[in-house]
């Protein structure tokens, strides 16, 4: 039996008489993830906030392990990513998203299980917000920004890679933090091409680096790396 939406699932049975009736009904229960995108649409009229049901397309958030796209061909509409704690399979942002997704730090945290592609638009942490991507992170076209200060961008042995037009960006005025989930596992920071500004007055940490490969075709500033 599989339920296509949330809900109660009742047993019951038919009979004339369950006094003379008596044993045991053994129920095995699987929660199946979705394998239809969550799309952005904004179009509540209410705020941007991602908590808005109506900001989703179909009315349908986003829910535990779900991929979630911003499609500009859909929806250019900023998005407050209010959510808090959340957990994700994939994140993409297309290359006709041209807005911008804001990370509260009343968030405090989002875990994706896979990949997070930036193809577009700009993607920025609040302060002490934790991003956790167990696939491999890849800006190759958009922008991503480590906030104010204090968040934490945690990455597998999978690492980041910058290419194309793309920003990754460090310029608050408190530290930021860029390791590894597991300090066994290594990260890469691979810069193919795009900019790169590592700016934050205060330091742009990096923890359990498997080392920072910049190309002859990119751009990179550094102030207070560490």
């Amino acid at each position: 039996l599989t339920a296509s939406q949330a809900g109660n699932l009742y047993l019951t049975m038919n009979d004339t008489n369950y006094i003379d009736h008596s044993g045991q009904l053994t129920v095995s229960v699987q929660v199946q993830v979705s394998t239809v995108a969550k799309v952005w649409s904004g179009n509540s009229g209410v705020n941007s906030n991602a908590s808005i049901n109506s900001n989703w397309l179909n009315s349908s958030p986003p829910t535990s392990g779900d991929t979630v796209v911003f499609d500009g061909n859909v929806s250019n509409q900023t998005c407050v990513w209010d959510l808090s704690h959340t957990h994700l399979g994939s994140l993409g942002l297309t290359t006709s998203y041209t807005n911008t997704i804001s990370v509260p730090a009343s968030a405090t945290q989002i875990t994706v299980s896979s990949d997070m592609v930036i193809s577009g638009g700009y993607f920025m942490l609040g302060g002490t917000v934790t991003l956790t991507v167990q696939g491999q992170m890849r800006l190759d076209g958009g922008g991503f920004d480590l906030g104010p200060g204090g968040a934490v961008l945690r990455l597998s042995q999978s690492g980041i890679v910058v290419s194309k037009n793309s920003s990754f960006n460090s310029y608050g005025s408190g530290a930021v933090t860029i390791q590894a989930i597991d300090p066994a596992n290594r990260f890469p920071f691979n810069i193919l091409s795009g900019y790169s500004y590592f700016n934050n007055s205060v330091q742009t940490q990096f923890l359990n680096s498997a080392g920072l490969f910049i190309s002859s075709s990119a751009y990179v500033t550094a102030n207070n790396l560490a």
